[in-house]
């Protein structure tokens, strides 16, 4: 922790000007919630400049700077309003997103990079609301979003996303702030509808899912959560978990807790430990058995196939 919080004074090269009444520091755990050091996953320092609260938030476990930005009022352990330029990064140092905020709201262009530095994202926004345009591209550099909005930023406007073939994947129509309305159709890969649901502002009020041949489906349409289908989760733990030499002889105990992506052919990826880390090389050794496990029966949104988080528990216990 010590060497955590040396990288981390290092990286915010506080104003020289700023006093320590102006100063707060906090220790979150990956929901955001206010934790002691050794249960976080990020610290967030803020200090006055210029009449706003400067915040910075990091990542303990990568020691790298997330998110940088200006907020107008600090109450009760939090910041509220943001204002000006907000930057979120990848790990190593690139500029993740950025945009402008006034009065709480984006205004003006937002534009998304991948972890190269590639434009992957860019859009208009007024008072927090799409208008114009806004794009989104794959890795490969086709569009898989495409956003067309009135010019008075209202929201009213048509959405498409595209799978990275170029094949359709949905369209629908937003009415004032850019919410959902009307009917949205989303499509299976092989471009038969895969459901088609009406929207009033935002919320579903009715759907119908078909089959991938095109028939109306008989089954309840709601999201499916991914399931494990060749094996037992518990079997494959206690067959390939073992317990490091070093949490042995310190007797270290505990429980780590995964969280991953299920993609959409069922693999596992995105492998990342929340809240307390154990140490002793628990946490390292519960993300390597994960990554050992088989395609797992992916989950579904709008009746098909979905990228989807999961949390695994993995316990270390000496008997």
């Amino acid at each position: 922790m010590k060497n955590i919080l040396l990288l981390i004074s290092l990286l915010c090269s506080l104003p020289v000007s700023a006093q320590q009444s102006d100063t707060v520091e906090h220790y979150l755990t990956y929901t955001g919630a206010i934790c002691k050091p050794e249960e976080s996953y990020y610290y967030r320092l803020a200090y006055k400049e210029e009449g706003l609260w400067k915040v910075k938030l990091f990542s303990i476990f990568t020691q790298t700077k997330e998110v940088d930005g200006y907020y107008e009022t600090y109450k009760n352990d939090s910041f509220f309003v943001e204002q000006r330029m907000f930057y979120h990064y990848y790990p190593n140092g690139k500029i993740r997103q950025k945009v402008r905020y006034v009065n709480g709201l984006r205004e003006g262009v937002l534009k998304g990079y991948d972890s190269t530095g590639r434009l992957i994202d860019s859009g208009f926004y007024k008072k927090g609301i799409p208008y114009k345009l806004r794009y989104k591209w794959s890795d490969n550099g086709s569009v898989v979003f495409k956003g067309v909005y009135d010019d008075a930023g209202s929201g009213i406007g048509e959405e498409w996303e595209y799978y990275d073939n170029g094949t359709l994947s949905s369209f629908g129509k937003t009415g004032q702030k850019g919410l959902k309305d009307s009917v949205w159709t989303y499509y299976y890969i092989n471009g038969k509808i895969s459901s088609q649901e009406t929207y009033f502002k935002d919320s579903m009020i009715a759907i119908v899912c078909y089959n991938p041949d095109g028939t109306v489906s008989n089954d309840e349409c709601k999201p499916v959560l991914p399931a494990v289908s060749t094996i037992d989760i518990s079997q494959h733990l206690m067959d390939y978990l073992r317990y490091p030499a070093e949490a042995k002889d310190n007797n270290i105990q505990g429980t780590v807790t995964i969280k991953f992506t299920v993609k959409k052919n069922g693999v596992l990826s995105d492998f990342i430990v929340l809240g307390k880390r154990i140490g002793g090389g628990c946490d390292e050794e519960a993300v390597r058995v994960m990554k050992l496990m088989p395609k797992w029966k992916p989950g579904k949104m709008h009746n098909r196939p979905a990228d989807i988080y999961y949390t695994q528990r993995v316990t270390f216990r000496l008997e």
